[in-house]
């Protein structure tokens, strides 16, 4: 019988491909698609809002639907790669 992965909220955890919907980041492209979710982003260091923006393919037009819309998860998160992009602070 397969093992069901979870998260640490007993959720069950998200399976791949992963694609990232956020702004271009030095070593992070958007529209890069990941076939398992990795350890580690590209700039995570610096901007943790990157992570958000790496969701389930099956999520995609929801997802980009989301970010256009004012105050939520997905638009807050993109807006502020943007500004670290940019040189800015998170």
């Amino acid at each position: 019988m397969a093992r069901r992965i979870t998260t640490t909220s007993g959720k069950a955890a998200p399976r791949g491909p992963f694609i990232y919907i956020g702004p271009s980041l030095p070593g992070l492209a958007c529209s890069r698609i990941y076939s398992s979710m990795p350890e580690k982003l590209p700039c995570e260091d610096g901007c943790p809002f990157v992570r958000t923006l790496l969701i389930p393919i099956a999520e995609y037009m929801e997802a980009r639907r989301l970010m256009g819309e004012r105050g939520t998860t997905y638009n807050v998160a993109a807006r502020r790669v943007s500004e670290y992009a940019r040189g800015g602070s998170v």
